[in-house]
């Protein structure tokens, strides 16, 4: 895999999974900077250098590190958890008559860094069809990209793994529970804030087009109403400016991000979970984040950009909202959703109930059975 293990919570249910069935299980990924979590004892992490640069070149390095690391193994199983690590390991599953199954985690061709670009889309869908029809499972995290990539490669439908949390963790001999470790606060004592101030919260990167910036400029349309940013991000700078130029600041508070264990009960004592991706790409659109699941897992509602997976999903439990772009149409929708949030946080539990890792953890599991 290509990203952090520490910071990619899906990748780590995956690995403790397969342990606690009884694998032994070698991640190679690209170094990171997170700091390291605990893992089953069944589990090695080996890595290489984050490569410079982007695009065709980046990927060719990752290729040729990923070969040489998967040359020093003798799996059984050979598993690809994003594109760029999908072409070595498939290369290494023939060779070695292996299976193979591979996570499309996105819709790679059509991320926001493809957007206007028709030849960075042209080549990681050359990319991807070379090696896709090899894999004996494909998985991915919704239905509309399970729908897109059945019909744009010819493959079989791919098993749909939500990105739901793990809230009971099926331990393997010798790990311990991540998130029963010392104290754990909730992110409305660790502001200080009282039970009756309604409280938003977003979880994950502060970036461009994770609409972090509209909630913020939602802040004066919003009287009384806090926001909490857990996470991090390049433009965490830009929205505190923001904050400071509509006189919000006392109101938008920047806390560090948790434990991915953690999320569900840190953030549970909110008023409301927001997700906002905007509709820049094909693969924003068809998106189910792991935040949307989180807030599932507290027991928020949700307000969320309207985009066609999220749409279905809340108006399917009434666990949420979306809204129309723009921050005065956000605001109007939070406090909405505030005055609601009894029916739409019993939509969002219900959702709870039923899209959780263990609901989907044996169908992942099960591919890879010798």
């Amino acid at each position: 895999m290509t990203g952090d293990l520490y910071r990619n919570v899906r990748a780590l249910k995956q690995v403790r999974s397969l342990a606690a069935r009884g694998h032994s299980v070698t991640v190679l990924a690209l170094a990171g900077t997170a700091p390291p979590l605990a893992l089953p004892r069944a589990v090695r992490v080996r890595t290489m250098p984050f490569p410079a640069g982007g695009g065709p070149r980046w990927f060719l390095d990752v290729h040729r590190g990923m070969q040489d690391m998967l040359a020093m193994l003798a799996p059984r199983h050979v598993h690809a958890s994003d594109l760029y690590v999908l072409t070595a390991c498939a290369q290494r599953a023939r060779r070695s008559r292996l299976r193979l199954t591979y996570d499309a985690r996105e819709l790679y061709p059509y991320v926001a860094a493809t957007t206007g670009k028709p030849w960075a889309t042209w080549f990681w869908r050359l990319i991807e069809g070379h090696s896709i029809r090899q894999a004996d499972t494909v998985f991915t995290v919704s239905n509309r990209i399970a729908d897109h990539l059945a019909s744009t490669y010819g493959v079989q439908r791919p098993r749909v793994v939500y990105n739901a949390p793990d809230l009971t963790p099926d331990l393997a001999p010798g790990e311990t529970n991540p998130a029963s470790s010392g104290a754990r606060p909730d992110v409305r004592s660790a502001l200080s804030l009282d039970a009756a101030t309604p409280l938003v919260v977003h979880v994950g990167q502060i970036r461009e087009g994770r609409g972090v910036d509209t909630l913020v400029r939602a802040l004066p349309h919003m009287p009384g109403v806090h926001i909490a940013l857990v996470g991090y991000g390049p433009q965490l700078e830009t929205v505190s400016m923001l904050a400071r130029a509509d006189g919000t600041s006392e109101r938008l508070h920047v806390l560090e991000p948790v434990s991915p264990w953690d999320v569900p009960h840190f953030i549970r004592t909110a008023t409301v979970g927001v997700t906002l991706l905007d509709d820049s790409c094909l693969n924003h659109r068809y998106a189910l984040p792991n935040k949307l699941f989180d807030y599932f897992a507290a027991g928020l509602p949700v307000v969320a950009s309207d985009l066609p997976e999220i749409r279905d999903v809340l108006n399917r439990f009434g666990a949420g909202r979306t809204t129309l772009a723009g921050a005065d149409a956000l605001g109007r929708t939070i406090l909405e959703a505030i005055q609601d949030s009894g029916r739409l946080g019993a939509g969002s539990r219900a959702a709870s109930i039923e899209m959780t890792w263990q609901a989907v953890e044996t169908d992942f599991c099960s591919a890879f059975q010798s």
